[in-house]
Order: structure tokens, then sequence, then C-alpha cells
């Protein structure tokens, strides 16, 4: 285990827990060369990943999905408990439905593939840095829409909610993976408004991001694939 107290000037703080060794060399040279992004720790199992939880605080740890396999979805609920401000973001070479579904549901904020370029990595780190929406690059749709039919279908018309109409358009963009802007674009109105409805959301279905949000959303049935989110309101 090895960790640096320092991180160069406002970075975002990243700490890597993954078990090979090469894998961690690599994802480092690539954040390395970004100045936006400081490698304040990295770990091989759970206890090392912990224990620079504690000492580094960082804004984001990186963790290995096979890693968090062997150390269970409990790994994930300790790093919240420990530093609460710090999230989570899922690695793996391939994607595992089920295994993101549940990682999601125990507080990750996303999921990126260890094979994408850096481009790639370094906007899936700002954005759950700066908490915007899930990341799932290439896949949110497919993945978010698996849960609906897997686990929301026996949930569906038995969920009450106090979502105005509005709010069930905007949260419904928010599970196909959409920013802000972009739902503002569609239902042509201005990003505060979308903004205003976010907060909305968050506060009535009692979850902290939007990851959250989406997960629940989804999870309970409470916007479904074949929703006429094409009746437009004023």
């Amino acid at each position: 285990m090895r960790h640096r107290t320092q991180p160069r000037g406002e970075a975002v703080t990243i700490t890597i827990a993954d078990d090979d060794a090469l894998a961690r060399e690599d994802l480092k040279s690539l954040l390395h060369a970004d100045e936006r992004f400081a490698i304040v720790g990295e770990g091989a199992d759970r206890v090392e990943l912990l224990q620079l939880v504690r000492t580094t605080r960082p804004d984001i740890v990186m963790v290995d999905a096979d890693l968090l396999a062997a150390a269970g979805q409990g790994l994930i609920r300790d790093v919240r408990e420990i530093s609460p401000d710090t999230k989570l973001l899922l690695m793996g070479i391939r994607a595992d439905p089920e295994a993101i579904i549940e990682s999601l549901q125990a507080g990750v904020s996303g999921y990126i593939e260890k094979s994408s370029s850096l481009d790639v990595l370094a906007d899936a780190c700002l954005q759950v840095a700066e908490g915007v929406q899930p990341v799932l690059p290439q896949m949110a749709t497919d993945l978010l829409w698996y849960m609906l039919e897997h686990q929301g279908e026996a949930r569906r018309g038995r969920q009450q909610t106090s979502l105005t109409r509005r709010q069930q358009e905007v949260l419904y963009y928010m599970a196909q993976g959409m920013c802000n802007k972009e739902i503002a674009a569609i239902l042509k109105v201005s990003e505060t408004t979308v903004k205003s409805h976010v907060t909305g959301i968050l506060r009535k279905l009692g979850v902290s991001d939007r990851t959250q949000a989406v997960v629940k959303a989804l999870r309970d049935g409470l916007v479904t694939s074949d929703w006429d989110n094409h009746t437009a309101m004023g």
C-alpha cells in the first residue's frame, strides 16, 4: 500500500483499489498525465483500501469489480461511513449488468470499462466528482432498463409517488442518462427549471443524488420503458 498526502493544487483526488499491480500502474500513468487529477493512494485489497480512505479522504475511489466481488458489497458501505464525501467508481473488463446494478443500489456512482481512453476516463471521473449523473458510458440506457425489466415489473403500478407529471418526465430522461442541458432542450425549458425539478425529485424520493434517484425510480417502477414521455406540459 502506498499513498501521497499532498495532492496537486485543486486536483480531484483519487485512490485506486485493484489487486492487479499492472492495472494500477496503467491507470496511474493515464491519470497522472492530466493535471486535473491526483492519485493519493493505491491498494490491493479491502484492508488496504479502508486504511487509505481513512488517511487520504479521497474525492473518488476507483474500485475493481473483481476486488469488490471478493470483498462484498459491504465494502461500499464501509467506505461511505469512513468518508461520506468520497464517491466510488466501479471498473471492470466487461459489463456484468446484475453486478453493476447491485453496486449502484449499494451506493457506487457508476461503472467504467478498464479499456476506456483517457478522455472517457477523465470525463467519468469529473462526472463522479461533481455528482452530476450516473456514470455508465455507452450503456446507461441498456443497464437501467435491464434493471426495470428484471426488478421493477413486480412493483409497477403498486408504488405511490407524489411526483408531478413534469417531474416524472424529467426523471424519465434522467434514467436515460441525460444531463440537465439535454433534458432542457427536449422539454423546451431552461436548465434552471430542470435543475429545480431535479431538486424536487430528490426531495420527494428521499435520496441525495441523481444516481440514487434513478436507481430508486427504476427499481420501484416509477418510470417505465413505454411511458408516454412525449406528452409535453407548459
